[in-house]
């Protein structure tokens, strides 16, 4: 085997910093975004952490990123879809 191949090979996942947190994301096609659940610090309230803890979509359109949160998942799978309509992605 080819000592120089080896390494190149890069798995169908990626980490992401969103908002302080890390999450795990496999890596799609342009445009068809990404869902996942997050857990970030939204603020501080007399001395508490306040977090998101909710499904955040996002998908990138022109070097644009969209973001949308919700509490349900279907929502963020609606929005990615809207958008891949709305920019003729799909």
């Amino acid at each position: 085997m080819n000592n120089s191949l080896i390494g190149l090979r890069q798995p169908p996942y990626s980490q992401c910093t969103v908002g302080g947190s890390t999450v795990v994301v496999r890596r799609q096609s342009k445009g068809s975004g990404c869902i996942y659940f997050d857990k970030s610090l939204k603020e501080t309230r007399h001395g508490r952490h306040i977090y998101h803890n909710k499904w955040c979509a996002e998908i990138t359109v022109n070097n644009v990123r969209y973001r949308h949160r919700s509490k349900s998942r279907s929502a963020c799978e609606e929005f990615i879809s809207e958008m891949q309509l709305k920019h003729s992605i799909r």
